[in-house]
């Protein structure tokens, strides 16, 4: 028995010392004289969470790291729900309690920008989170290739009005709350740069296009933006044989329709048939068929080429047609983006307008009526049914007579090469 005795003490010694281990760790207290803990947990009222504690009986909660919340600064933890009595971490815990975190709004509370995600560009913010109501957020809008603008919302409220053009910026003042931005990017035209055109789309600055159809309305800024007409699509108006190369070919909103000159009397090619530009027609006013060099993008250089072999063998030949004066309708398709009305300077579409050869003028003059409407609406200078237009091509009859369409009736004819009264426009390929 007294064997027995000694054990159990022995045992109940080590007891005490599990005890003391345990307390000291402070995760739970077991005493030798039925000691107990208690449970203080953390309600953060939308805060970040915080992780309740277990605390000895009699012993002091552990103040915790403040909690964050958007929008709002930290107060203190309260003891009551109804947050009257701010509470003291010196307290003795004798029970389980809940502390109450409180939130200040306003002041040197702080809120977050939220940008959405955008296709074809986006937008970033300079700033995005804790920021201060009053302070001024940047925001930068970045189009993916020649795609624009088109809406910048905060909550919903247009500003796109208000986006520094060039640079695509926008400033905005801090509210007191949390925002939400999305953007728009977009063309100006229904179909995007890299869809294929059709006859009748009109062609807007940025590549993008809108079919024309009867009806259609647009806005002041596609109005202006607008830069030809497609008239053409097809292998039809290549020059020979080929047949395996598609063009598209619109026509430009700008003519001149004070009469010019195809070439000066005194230009060199004045007095000269040149075969490489003829483009001879068959059929009745209305319903010609072309041969020959139907495509006349390069028809100028080709009266250069002319007049360098000439002058080879004549000394008196010279190759003039540097000389924009000399040539007054190639060179007002040349310098098409001086023209009035033309609206192409400072685009893509700057360069590559030619004066159309006799095939490409008649297919234009098919498609009158439509081209008509739609360059009327894109406000430009529609062509005068009344009036004949210079073509680039070499009438073959006669050496000083170059070949022009009257949109009258369809039906071509040659004209001295310094008339003055036909018509020009310009064309182009997209």
């Amino acid at each position: 028995m007294k064997h027995f005795k000694g054990r159990a003490a022995a045992l109940l010694s080590v007891l005490g010392f599990i005890s003391l281990v345990s307390c000291s760790g402070g995760t739970s207290y077991v005493g030798t004289s039925g000691g107990t803990s208690y449970t203080v947990t953390f309600e953060t009222n939308g805060g970040s969470a915080v992780d309740p504690q277990t605390v000895a009986a009699g012993e002091t909660a552990k103040k915790p790291e403040d909690p964050k919340k958007d929008g709002c600064d930290f107060g203190g933890w309260y003891a009551d729900s109804g947050l009257a009595s701010e509470f003291s971490f010196t307290t003795k815990i004798t029970k389980n309690i809940t502390l109450y975190a409180r939130w200040i709004d306003g002041g040197s509370a702080t809120y977050k920008v939220t940008v959405e995600t955008s296709t074809n560009g986006g937008v970033t913010a300079d700033k995005t989170t804790g920021v201060a109501e009053g302070s001024t957020v940047t925001l930068t809008a970045k189009p993916s290739g020649t795609a624009r603008l088109k809406s910048l919302k905060i909550d919903g409220t247009e500003q796109v009005a208000s986006v520094t053009a060039g640079t695509r910026e926008f400033t905005f003042a801090m509210p007191a709350k949390n925002v939400t931005v999305t953007a728009e990017f977009g063309w100006i035209g229904t179909k995007e740069p890299s869809e294929a055109k059709a006859v009748g789309d009109i062609v807007f600055n940025d590549g993008s296009a809108t079919p024309y159809a009867d009806g259609l309305t647009l806005t002041d800024d596609q109005k202006s933006a607008a830069v030809a007409v497609i008239f053409y699509v097809g292998t039809g108006l290549n020059s020979g044989d080929n047949t395996a190369t598609s063009r598209t070919l619109g026509v430009g909103l700008a003519q001149n329709q004070s009469g010019l000159a195809w070439c000066l009397n005194s230009a060199s090619a004045y007095s000269w048939d040149i075969d490489t530009i003829q483009c001879p027609a068959s059929g009745s006013a209305g319903s010609l068929t072309f041969t020959g060099d139907r495509n006349g993008s390069d028809n100028l250089l080709k009266i250069s080429d002319f007049l360098r072999n000439k002058s080879i063998t004549d000394n008196t030949v010279t190759d003039d047609t540097a000389t924009a004066a000399s040539y007054p309708a190639f060179y007002f398709a040349e310098n098409y983006k001086s023209q009035t009305g033309s609206r192409v300077s400072g685009t893509d579409y700057e360069s590559g307008w030619y004066l159309p050869s006799i095939a490409e003028l008649f297919q234009i003059w098919t498609k009158r009526t439509d081209l008509n409407n739609a360059i009327a609406l894109c406000a430009g200078t529609g062509f005068d049914l009344s009036k004949y237009y210079w073509s680039s091509s070499q009438y073959a009859s006669d050496d000083d007579y170059a070949s022009g369409l009257g949109f009258s009736y369809g039906d071509w004819y040659g004209y001295s090469k310094y008339s003055t009264s036909r018509y020009v426009c310009a064309v182009r390929a997209f």
